[in-house]
């Protein structure tokens, strides 16, 4: 696949940016950074001798539509923190950003979110940030096997959604309905009733800052 320095540089970023060591009790920011064009030159050999290298491609073929539709500069990802009201903030963005973190069977479902958002008046990447940390990432197996990225049951069991857009509609909608209008606002106290875990809005957040931190990066907005 032909491509120029600025989409490698800019790949390389966001895989950097992503790219987060987390453990089950905390997950550690990574700030972006600028790298040398010698620098992205040296991790793509490394990276093509270790047969890596198809691994740039789908970040690569994103942000040419990204490119094309001239959106590196008009990508607004609020700064995610467990006292941000889900109701207040929006992302303003195009959907192959949001692709960009959405992997197995949330791959390719950055529309659904967007949609989901204008739906309902929930963050889209607070949308997302759930159901990446309650699917694995879209690979988990009632992920798979129920189309539930959400993690949501019953005391009968994970529910079944019809699809995955099925379940990503329905979260928003259980957001807006069921915390939203009864003044759980944030993701902190969201966290209260959505999960027994006390650590479970600390997750959330650290799935979002992927996405904010690759927002942010110097290289994102390189012209």
């Amino acid at each position: 696949m032909n491509t120029n320095l600025k989409n490698i540089t800019l790949a390389t970023s966001i895989l950097l940016a992503t790219c987060k060591s987390t453990t089950t009790t905390q997950m550690k920011k990574i700030e972006p950074k600028r790298i040398s064009p010698r620098e992205v030159t040296t991790d793509l050999i490394k990276m093509k001798k270790a047969h890596a290298f198809d691994f740039l491609q789908s970040p690569l073929l994103l942000l040419q539509k990204l490119e094309a539709k001239n959106t590196f500069n008009k990508i607004k990802v609020p700064k995610p923190k467990k006292s941000m009201d889900v109701s207040k903030t929006k992302y303003k963005g195009s959907p192959e950003f949001l692709d960009m973190f959405l992997s197995g069977v949330l791959e390719g479902k950055g529309k659904q979110f967007c949609k989901a958002q204008e739906k309902y008046g929930v963050n889209a990447t607070f949308l997302v940030g759930i159901a990446n940390l309650e699917s694995a990432r879209g690979t988990s197996n009632i992920a798979r096997t129920k189309n539930n990225i959400a993690g949501v049951r019953t005391s009968k069991g994970y529910l079944n959604y019809k699809s995955v857009d099925d379940c990503i509609d329905s979260l928003a909608a259980n957001i807006r309905e069921n915390y939203i209008n009864e003044g759980y606002t944030t993701i902190a106290k969201i966290n209260k009733k959505y999960s027994e875990c006390d650590e479970w809005s600390e997750r959330v957040v650290g799935c979002m800052d992927n996405m904010y931190n690759s927002s942010k990066s110097l290289l994102l907005n390189y012209k």
